[in-house]
């Protein structure tokens, strides 16, 4: 499948994904990694760690380096621009990554389904029907194979014993128990044994003491249980043995703010110096105020790299 990228699709991509935290102030450094990412003459690792630096943007450079990654004779740029894709939001993630569904290479179709995977179920019914077309046609073609990947392909179809099957090989193959602990929670979860999830991540936890996933998976999960105080012990743990993973973090402030937004201050100013995100200051600022703290220092510097937010939202 051939793709297009005429101006007015690539106007509307860049409205869709756009966030209204972008401003001139942060273009600089994006403008830096796309051409970096884009100089062909550059060596390919040096593309690929300028591809991931672009992540946390969504500017027109963002999206032309992306674009053109797409199309990247390199399997691994191709896939780059799949890994960027994943954090936009829905419609554009699409539009980015299905034609890649059907690439010749099987790594990149790999990395495109489990992109588009968890779009399925707000995906219309050609769409639902083109993924998982493409996801049977790939499975076929990796029959023989047996991956991690391949495991998280089947739970996500549905086919808990399927993906049981290879699981218990890959443990007879002496792989990554981690990997394997995470993906047998989650299948005892979806098969909706709950309490059996999360007392198997916590013996796993027992005894892969240092394996911050683990404690990050359970916290998930007793959030969605109302277990608030339970899964903030374990998010707090995950971010403890992996203080500079911004997700954990993210996730404990997230939990934290609305009965104690004091103490998620901290955790968002510590997550804005991390990622230099202006979404993480502009928390930190906003439950400055919720909570009758200093919000002189933050505004200033909410006003130098996002003025219009201050203008707007306060």
């Amino acid at each position: 499948m051939k793709v297009y990228f005429h101006a007015k699709w690539l106007i509307a991509l860049i409205m869709l994904v756009a966030p209204w935290w972008v401003t001139a102030e942060q273009s600089e450094p994006e403008r830096h990694w796309s051409g970096l990412a884009q100089n062909t003459s550059n060596e390919l690792s040096v593309r690929l760690a300028a591809m991931q630096q672009l992540i946390p943007y969504s500017g027109a450079n963002t999206l032309i380096t992306v674009a053109r990654a797409s199309r990247d004779p390199a399997p691994e740029m191709r896939i780059a621009a799949i890994k960027v894709a994943s954090y936009w939001n829905d419609i554009a993630r699409w539009d980015v990554v299905s034609p890649l569904l059907n690439d010749k290479d099987v790594d990149v179709q790999g990395a495109a389904i489990r992109s588009l995977l968890p779009l399925a179920p707000k995906l219309n019914s050609d769409q639902k029907k083109y993924l998982d077309d493409q996801m049977e046609s790939f499975l076929k073609q990796r029959a023989s194979s047996m991956s991690i990947e391949i495991a998280e392909l089947h739970i996500a179809r549905g086919d808990f014993q399927q993906a049981k099957n290879v699981l218990t090989q890959l443990t007879s193959q002496g792989y990554s128990q981690e990997h394997i602990s995470l993906l047998t929670s989650e299948i005892f979860w979806r098969e909706g044994n709950k309490q059996k999830a999360l007392n198997y991540l916590d013996a796993q936890a027992s005894k892969l003491t240092d394996v911050s996933p683990l404690y990050y998976q359970m916290g998930l999960m007793l959030v969605t249980e109302k277990r608030f105080v339970d899964a903030e012990a374990a998010l707090h743990k995950a971010h403890m043995l992996e203080p500079d993973e911004p997700k954990y973090l993210i996730a404990l402030a997230t939990l934290t703010k609305e009965d104690s937004p004091k103490k998620a201050v901290s955790m968002f100013e510590q997550l804005y110096q991390m990622t230099q995100l202006p979404e993480h200051l502009y928390n930190a600022c906003y439950l400055r105020l919720k909570s009758g703290l200093s919000v002189d220092s933050c505004m200033n510097e909410l006003a130098i790299v996002a003025p219009h937010i201050v203008l707007n939202e306060f």
